[in-house]
């Protein structure tokens, strides 16, 4: 997905006229710019994920990074019917899962893998407050991975779509005069908004530290709305919806 809203935004950037003269802007069409922005972004995200994390190593909730572990070893060990049900096996005084079913499935997904890595972290009943190098290892990686393949996605395609990229990444006539209308003697600006509305949506602080510091998944359904926006605007609302 992201390889193909990449080659949709070199086709919106290349759009320029044969024999004019580049603008201040013409830069930004250049086709390593938005991919430089994605890996600065992913960057950002890795070191912001080195530091220490809020309620590490502190008795007895240890933080929102327990309550996504916690979430991963109760789907994994108990029936999709005890889920949201307090029961023996499912303590909801300790973390109970209060997210939608969706966040529910992405932590039994990411525990079905978890299990095969290192078991003991999502043991049933005896894994409160782990806390292991190799498992915060994986847990953060897990954060990285979902930004990767639905944030980071999603905020492309809707940017795409919002300046007029259709699914084979040309500008629809309506959309072109648009754009044209608003950069009248400004060769490129429309790739250099489209580079600048990535950077501003990749490397905003906040969810970058929830997700990557405070520790949480918020990317998967920041992404999921930001692709559900681009078909929507694309002219795809059974798709959006």
């Amino acid at each position: 997905m992201l390889g193909a809203a990449l080659e949709a935004l070199e086709s919106t950037a290349g759009g320029h006229s044969e024999g004019a003269t580049p603008g201040p802007c013409a830069i930004v069409s250049r086709r390593w710019v938005v991919p430089c922005v994605l890996s600065f972004a992913l960057f950002i995200r890795i070191a912001v994920s080195t530091h220490g994390y809020s309620g590490e190593s502190t008795p007895p909730m240890y933080g929102d990074y327990e309550a996504q572990r916690h979430w991963m070893e109760i789907t994994l060990h108990t029936p999709l019917s005890q889920w949201y049900v307090h029961t023996d096996a499912n303590d909801l005084g300790y973390w109970g899962l209060d997210y939608p079913p969706l966040t529910a499935f992405q932590s039994w997904a990411y525990g079905t893998l978890f299990a095969k890595v290192e078991p003991a972290a999502v043991a049933l009943g005896t894994s409160r407050g782990y806390e292991t190098a190799s498992s915060r290892l994986f847990m953060r990686w897990s954060v990285v991975a979902s930004d990767l393949v639905c944030f980071l996605p999603g905020i492309l395609a809707f940017v795409l779509a919002f300046y007029g990229a259709n699914k084979r990444g040309e500008l629809s006539t309506e959309m072109r005069a648009k754009t044209a209308a608003r950069a009248v003697g400004t060769k490129g600006e429309s790739p250099a908004r489209i580079a600048w509305a990535v950077a501003v949506l990749a490397l905003s602080p906040a969810p970058i530290l929830i997700d990557h510091g405070h520790f949480q998944y918020n990317g998967i359904s920041l992404g999921c709305v930001a692709g559900a926006a681009a078909a929507v605007v694309s002219g795809w609302d059974v798709t959006g919806s």
